[in-house]
């Protein structure tokens, strides 16, 4: 063999399929081999493998780090490019981004105390800077810079270049609450009447209004913005009067059951107002984007949260069914559909949508 056992792949048995498997390297990837049921046979094809591999290689140069003399004073900024280095050692595969994170993190404390010796620093540098940074900052970015330093600290501290200090009263700034991902009804009339009016340039829609008539499209449906350019570039099939498939999309991997989606009489009238507008969902996404000031997703959140609070309030199952879900379980995986629960959903939903926004919609 031209591969030192100890470091070829192993022969291993894989009961799901009941048979033998090697992974091999190649191109940078595992790649899995399947060699048959027969234990002889495989092993004699594994060899053949195993034979054909090159030499292993040298192991990977580590990244190279400044040397720090001993009986030197080992300054902040050299800390710094200290732990960056280690950093990028443990993440090979994301070398170059775990690079310019950490030397992102770390350069406020660089910027401010580069020359001074990493054992001068003391707490009430570190609470001096969380306050700082917390003056023009947001709550989160604080955290990770102020979580660097911290970490600066306590791998000086291993190197043995300062005293180990007590970091742990060093609170995170608290973060605020997370914002509601669905707009309430009067966002919902602002990004309206901004799509309505909005003069779009010459050349930009090849029809005034495109955009409006495709976000009252995306609320009627409770649709992703790819699944509305799906369906607004004809990529569907009919299967019921009104019900559309759009195929398994980005559930392709882990679902039985493509997407449907229920049209009522007024969101076929808006898809017939903007057919084939937008190839790609980004080019729709910036479309709205520029034409509300708001992102199309949070439409389905939107229209998730409208379903549950209609008079006649859909359930978590009936939302699930309208959504797409698997009942009871937000997942990647699509839900076989029952036509009949599924378009009377339909209907209550469009009814409600009237009620609510009846300039938006016909009634």
């Amino acid at each position: 063999m031209s591969v030192a056992a100890a470091n070829a792949p192993k022969l291993r048995f894989h009961r799901p399929s009941g048979q033998f498997l090697v992974a091999l390297p190649e191109n940078g990837k595992t790649m899995y081999r399947y060699l048959g049921r027969d234990e002889s046979e495989a092993r004699k094809r594994y060899e053949a493998l195993i034979a054909g591999l090159p030499a292993p290689s040298a192991a990977p140069v580590k990244p190279s780090v400044p040397p720090i003399r001993q009986g030197k004073t080992v300054t902040v900024a050299q800390a710094a490019e200290a732990l960056i280095a280690w950093n990028v050692s443990q993440h090979p595969n994301r070398a170059e981004m775990t690079r310019k994170w950490s030397a992102l993190c770390l350069k406020p404390a660089v910027e401010r105390w580069g020359s001074e010796p990493i054992g001068a620093l003391e707490t009430d540098h570190i609470e001096a800077l969380q306050s700082e940074l917390a003056q023009t900052l947001a709550p989160k970015t604080v955290n990770d810079y102020v979580g660097m330093c911290k970490r600066m600290i306590r791998f000086a501290a291993y190197k043995k270049w300062r005293a180990p200090m007590e970091t742990a009263f060093l609170r995170p700034l608290p973060k605020p609450a997370p914002r509601p991902k669905h707009y309430s009804i009067e966002t919902l009339e602002r990004m309206f009447n901004k799509a309505r009016d909005k003069k779009y340039r010459a050349g930009y829609d090849a029809k005034r209004g495109t955009v409006y008539a495709a976000i009252r499209l995306q609320l009627l449906t409770a649709a992703r913005p790819s699944e509305i350019v799906t369906l607004i570039s004809g990529d569907y099939e009919v299967v019921e009067p009104g019900a559309y498939m759009l195929g398994k999309s980005k559930t392709e991997f882990s679902s039985s059951y493509p997407r449907h989606l229920v049209l009522c009489n007024e969101a076929e009238r808006l898809l017939s107002l903007c057919a084939g507008a937008w190839k790609t969902p980004m080019a729709y996404l910036f479309a709205v984007k520029r034409a509300t000031q708001h992102v199309p997703h949070n439409l389905r959140h939107t229209a998730a949260f409208l379903l549950h609070r209609m008079p006649d309030r859909a359930s978590r199952e009936q939302t699930d069914v309208f959504l797409g879900h698997m009942p009871g379980n937000v997942s990647l995986t699509y839900n076989p559909i029952h036509w009949a629960e599924y378009v009377e959903i339909a209907a209550r939903y469009a009814r409600h949508l009237r009620a609510l926004l009846p300039d938006h919609f016909k009634s």
